[in-house]
């Protein structure tokens, strides 16, 4: 009688124990690092600012007379002030943007000196006011 091969040849078959122990030793180990990578940074941003600001003025007429005085309704502004009381008037002085800025009017009297017209309008474009213009 012949022997047929009967015998079976060993199995090749995937052992996938340790494969699974290897990913399991990975996965505990980005479970613990994740957090550290994750670490939150502190970034410094601006709040508003709680207190509201009131508008700005649409327009600030000023006024010049005959003897080159200034006025914003009726009240004297000296020259040598103007440039700071345009500042507060406009809200330049508590941060306002120039887009924000209101036109400025000139109401010139027609016997107004001519050198008073242009000292009110070099304080102006000083303090950085672009929208100028004049009342008829």
């Amino acid at each position: 009688m012949h022997h047929s091969q009967t015998a079976h040849a060993p199995a090749a078959d995937i052992n996938i124990i340790p494969l699974a122990d290897v990913l399991l030793v990975l996965l505990i180990i980005f479970m613990v690092t994740a957090p550290a990578a994750t670490a939150t940074v502190g970034m410094g941003l601006a709040q508003p600012d709680p207190r509201p600001r009131p508008p700005p003025p649409a327009e600030l007429v000023l006024r010049i007379d005959a003897a080159g005085d200034i006025y914003h309704q009726g009240a004297l502004v000296p020259l040598p002030e103007l440039p700071a009381w345009l500042r507060h008037k406009t809200g330049l002085a508590d941060g306002r943007s120039v887009a924000e800025l209101p036109l400025l009017r000139i109401d010139a009297s027609d016997n107004a000196d001519y050198d008073g017209v242009v000292q009110v309008l070099a304080a102006a474009q000083g303090v950085g006011l672009e929208r100028i213009g004049f009342a008829r």
